[in-house]
């Protein structure tokens, strides 16, 4: 086991699963914004220098028909291009799934970059996406507030009480 580099690295940090992530923006209710922020920003974390290398032990690990005499050259190199890059923990874990399925053969450099930048750009699509989701269903909150309190305002002015209590809103959002 000692040749095995997926054992070499260790335990791979712990994150929300980011599929699950993205599928819980599409059913995401008002009151669990704050969790679903929490899991943005953990899938937004940059990944560390130890993070790069451990992944990218594993990525070079799974094409073992690259020629062993240039290995260490090449994921030295590997590994300082894809830290200047500054991925997050969750892009570079996304593009070595994507590369390990997608490659025949050991990838380069830029094709390494090429698949961070890609699920980079997948990520922030996501997130421009989950953040008007969660603007609307906010919005559509607080106009069911305001329906609400409409509601009681024409309750009360129906039973004589001319004079209900003013909330923050009624000066400016109750028109009739």
């Amino acid at each position: 086991m000692a040749n095995n580099p997926v054992a070499k690295t260790g335990n791979l940090p712990a994150l929300p699963n980011r599929a699950e992530v993205l599928a819980r923006a599409a059913e995401v209710h008002p009151v669990d914004i704050d969790g679903l922020h929490a899991d943005l920003q953990s899938l937004a974390r940059p990944a560390t220098r130890l993070d790069i290398g451990q992944h990218l032990v594993i990525l070079l690990g799974c094409f073992p028909n690259a020629k062993t005499e240039d290995t260490e050259i090449f994921g030295r190199a590997l590994a300082d291009y894809v830290a200047e890059a500054n991925p997050s923990l969750s892009d570079l874990e996304a593009a070595r799934h994507r590369l390990i399925k997608t490659m025949s053969f050991r990838p380069s450099i830029a094709e390494v970059l090429e698949a961070l930048e890609a699920e980079k750009q997948r990520r922030l699509r996501y997130a421009d996406r989950i953040a008007y989701i969660v603007k609307d269903c906010q919005e559509a909150a607080e106009r069911e507030r305001l329906a609400a309190e409409r509601q009681r305002f024409k309750a009360l002015k129906a039973e004589g009480q001319a004079s209900p209590a003013k909330s923050r809103d009624d000066d400016e959002d109750i028109n009739f």
